[in-house]
């Protein structure tokens, strides 16, 4: 029996990783992709042969191609740490296993998806923050089908939305715009006291 089969267990079994190890993979990723150049085809074929080794025939690469066509350079870095991190032999065996039962189509498109939709998340970003690091893992692991071993789907998908960069910003921008709004707020009702009192004058 291979590692994916292993994976697999029974028809319905879920199929999981432990995050630190996911998340220690993909951080050790990061390094290697910061500022370079991807070679897209090798991205892919690396992927093929994840595919393969799971015992599953690969995405179509017409479909893989036109899924990635609209990454930008940081899209394709990411994808490029997803997939480094695919060498670690746990992740390697519980994504192939996923797209043995759910299809490679599903799997490393929504591998790519991943890529394309976590934009905030550059490398620079990554390289500082732990925190983004567990975010992208988390969703990779999450579009890929592939549970967090000691959490429930919900667990999961809350830790991610808590994590989740582009809401943690949209959230300070608010609060900013709150400030501001409530400094204006004072700044007005100051001007009418003064208006109301006349000007102050002093003791003598």
């Amino acid at each position: 029996m291979s590692i994916f089969d292993r994976f697999l267990g029974a028809k319905d079994a879920r199929i999981e990783v432990a995050l630190p190890v996911a998340v220690s993979a993909l951080g050790a990723a990061v390094p290697a992709f910061e500022g370079r150049d991807v070679d897209a085809a090798l991205l892919r074929a690396r992927l093929a042969d994840l595919c393969r080794d799971a015992g599953t025939e690969p995405m179509d690469p017409a479909a893989f191609d036109a899924g990635a066509r609209e990454l930008p350079p940081e899209g394709w870095r990411r994808l490029g740490v997803i997939t480094a991190a695919l060498d670690r032999v746990e992740l390697r065996a519980a994504v192939g296993a996923a797209a043995k039962r759910r299809g490679a189509g599903e799997v490393v498109g929504a591998l790519v998806l991943t890529a394309r939709q976590r934009a905030r998340l550059d490398l620079e970003v990554l390289r500082k923050s732990p925190f983004r690091v567990e975010e992208l893992t988390r969703a990779a692991l999450a579009g890929a089908w592939v549970g967090v071993v000691g959490e429930s789907r919900e667990q999961s998908r809350l830790a991610l939305e808590r994590l989740d960069y582009d809401r943690l910003l949209a959230e300070a921008e608010r609060a900013r715009l709150a400030a501001e709004d409530r400094m204006k707020a004072l700044k007005k009702a100051q001007e009418e006291d003064d208006k109301k009192n006349g000007p102050r004058r002093g003791k003598w």
